[in-house]
């Protein structure tokens, strides 16, 4: 069909209309443009907005055999184009970095599309358990409204980790393997922030079975750096990064927060908030932290303190990273299964598989990351 067909056929449809058969026919005409590669074959659709989308493949070698699934994203338009294009800058920076979604160098994918007609693609990592977001989504629908404190830890490690990388990015080769982040103190830290701090955006990865971190609770993965750009104070850049791990942590510790109370409009809140473990005299906070994630009884108090300390109105009172890592990796280690069944390696271990190795949405791994 023409140039003169589509032009009709769209010219024919509602606004709402004609952009729903755009994104579907944008959709398509990536999937066929990849597909064009023989050792591609094209899976479904794992995401699609009004501004770009992402879509499954396989990779085989010559001889047909499974290698990896690869996710192909893709834009709409030119802000989209620049977002996309922002994002492979810094995950090129951070290649390497255990806790951050990983780019796939591919013939294919292309960012520099100037004067082709096309828009750019960007090849990344297939993460298999889906997001937190769904995750929670599943634990609602069955009842359930808390996390084991244990796995709250091992969470807030992995969150805490993201920053690292952010902090001190590895920099690593397409084929150097994956690294677990850490603070290095003879480096000046980069002043790299992530911008978009929201559970669509913290994906599910694998276990690692005898890892200390990930042996029963698997690995927690930021994506989404299109909004990601270097500050020009590295000491700001490290206070947001600390607020959003604050942010994200209590939005996975009190999940039945209402919605709207924790979107626009959040950062003016102002609780006083009494610390568990006092920060040498000073034993109260002013914290941004929502009220009801304040009152949560079967949230560990040292946990709470960290939460409403990262979100605390006065940047002097929220945790160095430093010290984030320090209290996690003691928390690994000191925290053992109580009386309560729920804070077993095995209660935990169920929990796992029920909601993320079972879950209906669970497509079959991917390729296994390369590991140090």
């Amino acid at each position: 069909m023409d140039g003169t067909f589509w032009r009709q056929y769209f010219t024919s449809l509602s606004p709402d209309e004609a952009r729903d058969a755009y994104i579907a026919a944008r959709a398509d005409r990536v999937a066929t443009y990849f597909t064009s590669n023989p050792r591609l074959k094209y899976l479904g659709v794992t995401g699609i907005g009004r501004h770009g989308g992402a879509l499954l493949f396989q990779e085989q070698d010559t001889n047909d055999e499974f290698l990896r699934k690869i996710v192909i994203k893709y834009s709409l338009d030119e802000t989209a184009d620049e977002d996309l294009q922002n994002e492979a800058v810094w995950l090129e920076q951070l290649r390497g970095a255990e806790h951050i979604a990983q780019i796939i160098p591919l013939a294919e994918a292309e960012l520099d599309v100037s004067g082709t007609g096309k828009r750019p693609t960007l090849a990344l990592e297939f993460i298999p358990y889906g997001s937190f977001h769904a995750f929670q989504l599943r634990l609602a629908k069955a009842g359930i409204h808390s996390l084991p404190n244990r796995f709250l830890w091992r969470i807030l490690l992995c969150l805490t980790r993201q920053v690292i990388a952010m902090a001190y990015p590895p920099r690593g080769g397409p084929l150097e393997p994956i690294t677990r982040e850490r603070i290095k103190p003879d480096e000046e830290p980069y002043a790299l922030t992530q911008n978009s701090s929201h559970l669509a955006n913290l994906m599910v990865g694998e276990l690692t079975k005898g890892d200390a971190e990930h042996g029963f609770t698997p690995s927690f993965i930021l994506i989404d750096f299109g909004r990601g750009e270097v500050e020009s104070d590295v000491s700001r850049a490290l206070e947001s990064n600390i607020w959003a791990i604050g942010y994200m942590f209590m939005c996975i510790a009190a999940p039945d927060l209402p919605y709207k109370e924790i979107g626009q409009g959040f950062r003016e809140n102002r609780n006083e908030y009494i610390l568990a473990e006092p920060i040498g005299e000073i034993t109260t906070v002013v914290t941004q932290a929502h009220p009801l994630s304040l009152e949560k009884e079967y949230l560990d108090p040292s946990l709470k303190d960290l939460m409403a300390r990262c979100l605390a109105s006065d940047r002097e009172h929220r945790p160095s990273l430093e010290e984030l890592l320090e209290r996690c990796e003691h928390a690994l280690v000191k925290r053992l299964p109580t009386d309560s069944f729920g804070e077993t390696n095995f209660a935990i271990y169920r929990l796992v598989q029920e909601f993320f190795l079972n879950a209906d949405v669970v497509e079959a791994p991917g390729n296994k990351r390369m590991s140090l």
